[in-house]
């Protein structure tokens, strides 16, 4: 391997990591969000939730679209792995 596709390799890598954590928070306000929304009324605090959470995916993955492609779809996987573990907790939880 040359040190030119080390250079873009890296970013990339580092960023399932960084979308997995990304993904385990933003999941995990989510159900939050939805076990609220299931207690009671829909509010303001929870539309600023919702306005929240799409902010910071846009940034997050804004960010990850700037270092390129592969490094998009890195953030993208990291996230849909803690989407996966964050359904199957749900699951097992009554």
């Amino acid at each position: 391997m040359s040190a030119a596709s080390d250079k873009w390799l890296t970013p990339a890598m580092l960023l399932v990591p960084a979308g997995f954590l990304f993904g385990r928070l933003y999941f995990g306000v989510l159900r939050h969000a939805a076990d609220a929304l299931a207690r009671r009324r829909p509010g303001l605090e929870d539309l600023l939730t919702l306005l929240a959470r799409l902010l910071a995916a846009a940034v997050f993955f804004g960010f990850a679209a700037r270092e390129g492609g592969l490094a998009l779809l890195m953030a993208l996987l990291g996230f849909l792995v803690a989407r996966a573990v964050v359904l199957r907790s749900a699951r097992r939880t009554p």
